[in-house]
């Protein structure tokens, strides 16, 4: 089911403003970046930001971005909301392991209830 959800989710990635691709690429980016006096840089790890990923504001974001998708027919034959309930169930259900430890989504199981 993972296999998939990246063929049908990864194209998405080139439309987001917001992707990065690799940390050279991060560091591009945070060396273009002003911060005033009164902004703070945050910075958070990989096992903050998984776990802590709301799920249903990951899956409303997908899904418009999906609609947006003029390709999408072309990769899958898939409704928008097949895709979603896939996404949300394997979302809240995420588990992964990272030196030694495993990690689980802290965010509440969400059942797409469509668009």
């Amino acid at each position: 089911m993972n296999e998939l959800l990246a063929e049908i989710l990864c194209p998405l990635q080139i439309i987001m403003v917001y992707t990065l691709i690799n940390s050279a690429d991060f560091a591009k980016n945070l060396s273009q970046t002003n911060i005033d006096d009164d902004e703070i840089m945050v910075s958070f790890d990989f096992a903050s930001l998984f776990t802590a990923t709301p799920v249903n504001r990951a899956c409303d974001h997908i899904c418009k971005k999906l609609t947006k998708d003029d390709t999408l027919q072309h990769r899958t034959k898939l409704t928008i909301d097949d895709i979603m309930k896939f996404l949300c169930f394997t979302l809240s259900n995420s588990h992964f392991n990272y030196n030694q430890q495993t990690y689980t989504n802290r965010s509440p199981i969400v059942l797409w209830g469509g668009r």
